[in-house]
């Protein structure tokens, strides 16, 4: 349903045709036949010929300058789900887009189209059971649809089903309402359920729901909503047709909603919020001029990163005074300057004369002084020790996708970030890199200890710390966000980016 409301506003703001890929799209549980709508579908050509490289347009002497490679990939994959991303409709070619495209910022301008596009077939005489729900819906003045699903959504990170939840969204409703009657639609823990809600407020349990286009569609015809991490419910939500745009409508949601994320949450509904347990560590250095940048860093990082997140600030800094110094997330820790290339290349040591206190986190993150948010990062940025060794760094722009040979990696065989031509698989930036706390801690002690033995060899490497950073890794398998995910404000996006 998502992939249908994308490719359609698309089709409206760009004026293009979009056509299907059925071997690995169009996957969710509710099919479009349902709906009447019949996706046209591309062939086996137009698929391998969309996915193929495609030439740049561009001259090969601004290729040069703006770090471009001549051909580029026709492929636009989404890289974090359920994040918006604006550049998908400024894209005029012809390209393979693969994605969920999980947001319902891709379609709020053509939403009405939408709606009338997912209507409901009638539910058929014969079954009794969805029609006398329905009838007892209809009947209902203030009826609140509440979907709780436990199950596999247990083991994603997000707000699972939990009392804290739904008794906030209960109570928040009934106070603002009064008289309203809960339908609540549960697959599991019934009995723990009835026991929970069923003396306190005037609600009807509903399971067994045979098909799952019924049960969103009986959701929908509910006046209001509390609703689960569930993409049945939050389209349920959003196509309630009774007075569909009244102000008096009452949509609670869990934030965040899914993956540590509540981008897919209209500004309209209710977000009942959730602080996990989770303790991060953010690191930021603030030395000499740099500390201008540290009120746009601290008010962006507290608004869009990790909301969820206890997150707490080490400020690395030589000011007398600075913005929110004495917030109680804040931990300023004087840093004598140190002059440049030491004031970025030796951060590693300035981290470790914290370890003691590090140590208490769950993650560490750094982040370059001049580094603002634009909009919110998730759990997706966290890396699991299993898969990804505890460490996540981000994409070099400008060197991606230009192989290894071309990577400005430290070419020195004396220095001991020395990486030679034939071996890396990325370069990545020094302004973006975290970790599981202990391995994080791990990486810090160890290229502190190798800049300290460039140092007494009168050896800096290419690019400080950044260097170090890549031999590092070079060996590892790390968590890497795509370089669209950490850009210089004002640069030219690579033609395949835009």
């Amino acid at each position: 349903m998502f992939q249908w409301a994308f490719a359609k506003t698309m089709e409206k703001k760009l004026g293009c045709k979009v056509v299907f890929d059925n071997s690995s799209i169009l996957s969710e549980d509710i099919k479009l036949n349902i709906f009447g709508l019949n996706p046209e579908y591309a062939g086996k050509k137009q698929i391998e010929l969309s996915k193929s490289y495609l030439k740049s347009k561009k001259s090969k002497y601004y290729r040069i300058l703006h770090s471009l490679p001549k051909y580029y990939p026709a492929q636009i994959i989404e890289t974090n789900k359920f994040k918006y991303d604006k550049n998908f409709f400024q894209i005029k070619n012809k390209y393979y887009y693969k994605g969920y495209f999980q947001n319902y910022r891709y379609f709020s301008e053509n939403k009405e189209q939408i709606k009338k596009d997912f209507t409901f077939p009638s539910i058929d005489s014969s079954d009794k059971k969805t029609k006398e729900i329905l009838d007892r819906i209809n009947a209902t003045k203030n009826s609140v649809f509440v979907h709780i699903r436990k199950g596999d959504r247990l083991t994603t990170q997000c707000l699972t089903w939990t009392s804290e939840y739904y008794e906030k969204a209960f109570k928040y409703i009934k106070d603002k309402l009064g008289n309203v009657k809960f339908y609540i639609f549960a697959e599991d823990n019934i009995d723990e359920i009835k026991a929970k809600y069923g003396q306190i407020y005037d609600c009807e349990i509903i399971s067994k729901i045979d098909e799952e286009w019924k049960l969103i569609y009986l959701m929908s015809k509910c006046t209001h909503a509390i609703i689960s991490n569930d993409l049945k419910s939050w389209w349920a939500a959003f196509l309630m047709d009774r007075e569909t745009e009244s102000k008096d409508k009452i949509i609670c949601a869990p934030a965040p909603y899914l993956d540590g994320q509540s981008d897919i949450i209209p500004d309209e509904w209710v977000k009942i919020e959730h602080k996990s347990d989770i303790k991060i560590a953010v690191l930021y250095i603030a030395l000499g001029r740099y500390d201008v940048f540290w009120k746009g860093f601290y008010t962006t990082c507290e608004k869009y990163f990790l909301r969820d997140c206890q997150k707490t600030y080490f400020l690395f800094t030589d000011s007398s005074k600075i913005e929110y110094e004495k917030n109680l997330n804040v931990r300023k820790i004087y840093q004598k300057k140190l002059g440049w290339p030491y004031d970025s290349m030796l951060r590693f040591d300035m981290f470790l004369s914290q370890k003691s206190e590090l140590e208490k986190y769950d993650y560490i993150f750094f982040f370059n002084a001049n580094i603002e948010f634009v909009s919110e990062v998730g759990h997706e940025i966290l890396p699991e020790d299993e898969k990804y060794e505890g460490l996540i760094v981000a994409h070099q722009p400008f060197l991606y996708n230009l192989g290894y040979d071309s990577y400005t990696y430290e070419r020195n065989p004396k220095s001991t970030a020395y990486i030679p031509y034939g071996e890396g698989k990325y370069y990545v930036m020094g302004a973006l890199n975290g970790g599981i706390s202990n391995i994080y801690l791990k990486m810090c002690e160890e290229l502190s200890r190798n800049i300290q033995i460039d140092l007494k060899n009168n050896i800096i490497a290419l690019w400080h710390d950044e260097s170090h950073l890549n031999k590092y890794i070079v060996d590892k398998n790390f968590l890497i966000m795509e370089c669209n995910y950490l850009y210089p404000e004002g640069c030219i996006l690579p033609e395949y980016m835009e």
